[in-house]
């Protein structure tokens, strides 16, 4: 793993207040996103492959290159890996460190349109 990018809860809402576009991507299973979750965050399911260090990951996953995508699990350990694997994959790509731990903890109010609302996913064949 190379350097990898990484963003606190207090610099990702310096970027959501000045307006700067970001995609926002929830990594966790489903049942943990919907205990809580960041406001107009962009969810997929890739945690057991993200813990697996599976490359393929993201395939079927797009993404906007030109915009910043910030990854974020429970404590930010394994957007640290899905950090890493957008990077490799040409995407301007960062881990939110603390995870949404330290996003609940800081009690941050999303202005939504900052969001990028960019995501669609290959449907399955």
């Amino acid at each position: 793993m190379e350097t990898i990018k990484k963003i606190n809860t207090d610099e990702l809402r310096a970027w959501l207040e000045a307006g700067k576009e970001v995609s926002i991507l929830d990594i966790r299973p489903m049942s943990e996103r919907l205990t809580c979750n960041i406001p107009g965050s962009i969810h997929t399911d890739v945690y057991e492959k993200v813990r697996e260090n599976d490359r393929s990951a993201f395939n079927k996953i797009y993404l906007d290159k030109s915009i910043p995508v910030v990854t974020f699990c429970t404590g930010g350990k394994s957007s640290l890996v899905a950090a890493d694997i957008l990077s490799q994959n040409g995407y301007d790509a960062y881990s939110l460190s603390e995870g949404i731990k330290g996003w609940e903890n800081s009690k941050i109010n999303l202005p939504g349109s900052a969001i990028a609302e960019i995501s669609k996913t290959v449907p399955s064949a």
